[in-house]
């Protein structure tokens, strides 16, 4: 994990950390997970790996917060009793906001 202010190096840091994992040991792309906060995150640890560790990049787990469990919540849909999740309605938006007076 790191924690850090911006432009300080964060994806050259955890980049660098996966690429010396994967060329170093025997550890597969696909078996490694990376989080950021945002799409752009994303893009720039993709762009950072692509020139470490070449196309096994686009093997490596890469997601956002939010689409890792999006993704989690999709592959186990019986877990919540559904088999398919939509969108909530607006009505449903406006009722969650409310607060007791």
């Amino acid at each position: 994990m790191v924690i850090a202010g911006p432009g300080t190096g964060k994806t050259q840091i955890l980049a660098s950390r996966i690429g010396k994992i994967l060329l170093e040991t025997d550890a597969l792309p696909e078996n490694i997970l990376c989080l950021t906060y945002t799409d752009a995150g994303v893009l720039a640890m993709r762009k950072r790996l692509l020139q470490f560790i070449g196309p096994d990049a686009y093997k490596v787990n890469l997601y956002t917060f939010h689409a890792f469990c999006n993704d989690v919540i999709q592959e186990n849909l019986s877990y919540f009793e559904k088999t398919i999740l939509e969108p909530i309605s607006e009505l449903e938006k406006n009722s969650t906001n409310e607060r007791p007076d």
